[in-house]
């Protein structure tokens, strides 16, 4: 971006829009000239796309990692377009302006990697290794004696609610779904557990009980979430939210569902989850065997699996698990075409149905 240029979070979705595609038509044609003849740039999540019966160009909105496996989703759908499906001779060129160490790694992971450029100016270089490969903020972990964990714990556990940690700090879980987490307001003030969904639900409960809210509270939570966390219930914040985590959860209690005797839940060491987004789930099997959790269709999730296994156990079988129904081409395709050994599994529809009961006690 030139310096006369607006900063893009002063400008309307439109006219980002617009010169998104501007841009991209400019660098594509300078750098390929009449082989780019002809070809208009179309808008899709996350950036821009040209292509033709060569190649697919790509500009992604930086940073670049956030949206890498859109890209990948519309090269393979243009490519599968092509009359002779040559997939040697197609080439996908994904362009950005930020973000670019990330995405470089992104493309690494499969067996044949897209180019990556970054702009400069108004020209294009490849992308070089270097640089933060940030992918998004973690929490900072809270640090609590064993003393305090204990009786945390113990609290915890009394409500039905499952202990686990995350990005280093004690928060608690009903079938995948976080329900209070350990916070400190300041350096001054000791740790405490923050009762409630997500940031939001926990700080409209500390407005409402003036101060951190008493474990009564968390039993509410708890029996709320396992009344609609289940199958065959009406639609629910309760069971929209982190499914991914939730089928984890339900195979872990069954894991033959995945042909194991036993599973051990692992978190993704590179990107934390907030309420709302979507990750893989993982869980680590003998062999060793990483099984990464999808639902529905997240052309993000191949990608941030492989990312994983990367970084959990590099000469680990990477499982990608879907529901039937959620295994759509695009999918399937990204995960047959990333580095192996790689496999993709079904299970069926039904795992709702096989969730564990919570084990609710009652308040004191």
């Amino acid at each position: 971006m030139t310096s006369a240029e607006p900063s893009p979070s002063a400008l309307g979705a439109d006219r980002r829009a617009s010169l998104a595609a501007a841009k991209l038509g400019a660098l594509v044609r300078s750098r390929w000239g009449e082989a780019a003849g002809g070809v208009v740039p179309r808008p899709f999540q996350g950036g821009m796309v040209m292509s033709n019966q060569e190649r697919c160009w790509i500009y992604l909105d930086p940073p670049a990692h956030e949206n890498f496996g859109a890209a990948m989703a519309v090269g393979l759908n243009a490519e599968r377009g092509l009359p002779s499906r040559d997939t040697q001779a197609f080439e996908l060129h994904v362009i950005s302006e930020g973000g670019m160490a990330r995405a470089l790694e992104m493309a690494s992971l499969f067996s044949v990697p897209p180019f990556v450029w970054s702009v400069r100016g108004r020209e294009l270089e490849p992308g070089e290794p270097g640089g933060s490969k940030d992918a998004g903020g973690k929490w900072e972990a809270i640090a609590i004696s064993e003393e305090t964990e204990e009786v945390i714990t113990q609290a915890i556990s009394e409500t039905g609610a499952v202990v686990c940690h995350r990005d280093g700090t004690l928060v608690a879980e009903v079938l995948g779904l976080e329900v209070a987490r350990v916070v400190q307001d300041g350096n001054d003030t000791p740790p405490y557990l923050a009762i409630g969904v997500g940031k939001h639900d926990r700080s409209a409960r500390q407005e409402l009980h003036g101060g951190p809210p008493p474990m009564s509270a968390l039993f509410e939570v708890v029996k709320t979430i396992a009344r609609h966390r289940r199958a065959n219930v009406a639609s629910h914040p309760a069971n929209q939210l982190c499914l991914e985590r939730w089928l984890r959860a339900v195979v872990v209690e069954h894991p033959e569902m995945v042909g194991e005797r036993s599973l051990r839940p692992v978190e993704h060491p590179l990107l934390p989850v907030r309420l709302g987004e979507r990750c893989p789930a993982l869980a680590m099997a003998e062999g060793p065997v990483l099984y990464a959790f999808s639902v529905g269709v997240d052309v993000e999730a191949p990608i941030r699996a492989a990312l994983a296994a990367k970084e959990v156990d590099s000469k680990a079988q990477l499982v990608f698990v879907l529901p039937e129904g959620d295994d759509v081409p695009v999918l399937k395709e990204s995960v047959a075409r990333l580095r192996g050994p790689v496999e993709l599994r079904q299970l069926k529809r039904s795992w709702r149905e096989l969730s564990p009961a919570v084990a609710m006690g009652a308040p004191r």
